[in-house]
């Protein structure tokens, strides 16, 4: 469940238009119900209203950058690992949900919009709210993403259904981060693969607006 003032302030990640979304549909959601504004918002409208929310702010990447739709596939890729680590924690820390990159940004290449390396793709996503970064120890350079921690935003984990809480991470290479954007259901299965996980487990239902995606068709 994903319910709760506290909850929801860590979930909008000190983002005020967040935080007033996840009130807002919680209290459309408890009015449609039939309750009255005085009677408590049950926990399964909160958590309703969560995913409403991040399924809302995940459909609207792709319109904000020319690297939206790539935006929107990196989230829908890490998202996806994320839930099924959550789902699949036997063995393993449940609280899988930051990455790190490692290896040389090789270039994307996409005829429609030219070639860009992933570390434009990172750092549109953090600017665009898709990811969080965090400085690690040592940074060698202001424009030098290798040394970083990331994590998707809060606002997307009830969508994945996994914890927002910080937690560990685990090693993507810039090829897996290229993979995710243009291969994702290989990519994805390989990543998995690796950390000891299947690419079989269940799906929640709201991830089904993106069936093409993660069946590698777009």
């Amino acid at each position: 469940m994903y319910c709760g003032w506290s909850v929801f302030v860590v979930l909008c990640g000190k983002n005020i238009r967040y935080l007033l979304e996840l009130i807002d549909n919680s209290l459309i959601l408890h009015e449609r119900d039939g309750n009255e504004m005085s009677a408590p918002v049950t926990f399964k409208n909160q958590t309703l209203a969560a995913q409403n929310v991040g399924k809302k702010n995940l459909s609207e990447l792709e319109g904000l950058s020319k690297f939206g739709a790539y935006l929107t596939k990196l989230v829908l890729g890490i998202g996806r690992i994320f839930g099924v680590m959550a789902i699949d924690s036997a063995g393993h820390a449940p609280e899988v949900n930051q990455f790190k990159i490692v290896g040389r940004f090789a270039d994307i290449k996409q005829n429609e919009i030219g070639e860009f390396s992933v570390a434009d793709v990172i750092n549109a996503a953090v600017m665009h709210l898709a990811i969080q970064a965090f400085r690690a120890t040592k940074r060698k350079d202001v424009g030098d993403t290798r040394d970083m921690s990331y994590q998707l935003h809060p606002i997307f984990s009830p969508y994945f259904v996994y914890s927002y809480k910080k937690g560990r991470d685990f090693v993507l290479g810039e090829s897996d981060i290229i993979g995710i954007i243009s291969t994702p259901k290989s990519t994805i299965r390989s990543i998995l693969s690796r950390n000891n996980r299947s690419d079989q487990e269940f799906m929640p239902e709201q991830l089904t607006l993106f069936g093409g995606y993660y069946d590698g068709q777009r």
